[in-house]
């Protein structure tokens, strides 16, 4: 009887996911490569300056200490790649917790945003900035963007927006996570939110996801001569980047980037917010879920019963 009673609690609880260094909640399991922030002790990097892997860039100022970077500045970078500079990011998910604090100008581009699959590490090589973006924009938004053509009027493409709240608010922890993986000769992103802080690894909710199949960039300007603008930046790549704009200030912490594999999904997204037509069918849903599991509870019971 002790053996049965234990076996029912082992099916009731459920398996506990896997977390980062910073004890937050992974989607997808580690496979390569991994770098973590270390951001406790006091510095200040100005453009150019490597500390480790992470190189500042662009115009402005990082400054760090117990465990935030904080980003000033009209247009601060914070990248990660190797003095070599090395293929060493493949398949990768990107997770931080920025807190927005002010901004001088207002641009329709600022905000959270990170890239990945792209081999920017100089402004001077335009096909070497190529690659993938997944933006938190301040003005509300939430999309993908491709560069095909560096500082070019039609240079970049836009694809998977959505706008899940009318301006990201100031002075509040937000949880971001970019993931960008091949599939086959295809990129696939991933581009979640946390409005938890990150209590008990924080809740993620897939806000958005799209694919770059090789439709992306047709009838654009190539970043060279006998370049496909609508090419896909699929494999290893050199670099993994964090912009901002037009900053007063805005705050980092828990910054982490590991190599994925995406055959291993360690934490399912939770889905965004039911819409008002879908939730009648989602309530009716959970409702039939819970009978489902009273009916294994009362069949257990009975079972337990026979054996007394």
């Amino acid at each position: 009887m002790k053996t049965l009673i234990v076996a029912l609690f082992l099916i009731a609880t459920p398996a506990l996911a896997a977390t980062d260094s910073f004890g937050i909640t992974q989607v997808y399991q580690t496979a390569g490569n991994t770098w973590s922030a270390d951001w406790i002790a006091n510095r200040t990097l100005s453009s150019g300056t490597r500390d480790g892997l992470l190189v500042a860039r662009g115009d402005g100022t990082i400054t760090i200490g117990s465990g935030i970077a904080t980003m000033t500045g009209s247009a601060p970078r914070m990248y990660l790649y190797n003095a070599l500079k090395q293929k060493i990011w493949g398949d990768v998910e990107i997770t931080f917790y920025a807190r927005r604090i002010s901004e001088t100008q207002t641009l329709s581009y600022q905000g959270f945003t990170a890239a990945a699959k792209i081999d920017h590490t100089d402004d001077n090589d335009i096909c070497g900035t190529r690659g993938y973006y997944g933006r938190m924009l301040y003005d509300g938004r939430m999309d993908f963007e491709k560069e095909i053509n560096h500082h070019a009027t039609d240079g970049y493409v836009q694809f998977g927006s959505v706008k899940p709240w009318s301006a990201v608010p100031k002075n509040t922890w937000i949880g971001y996570k970019f993931i960008a993986y091949d599939n086959g000769p295809n990129v696939n992103f991933e581009l979640y939110r946390d409005l938890t802080g990150g209590t008990n690894g924080g809740t993620w909710i897939k806000m958005t996801s799209a694919t770059d199949s090789g439709q992306l960039g047709a009838g654009l300007t190539p970043c060279a001569p006998g370049i496909d603008p609508t090419q896909i930046m699929n494999g290893k790549n050199v670099s993994i980047m964090i912009r901002n704009d037009g900053l007063g200030q805005a705050q980092y912490k828990w910054f982490s980037v590991r190599e994925i594999a995406t055959t291993t999904q360690v934490a399912p997204p939770i889905p965004p917010p039911a819409t008002t037509t879908d939730k009648t069918a989602q309530m009716k849903s959970i409702i039939d879920s819970l009978i489902a599991i009273m009916q294994g509870v009362i069949s257990s019971l009975n079972l337990l019963k026979t054996l007394l």
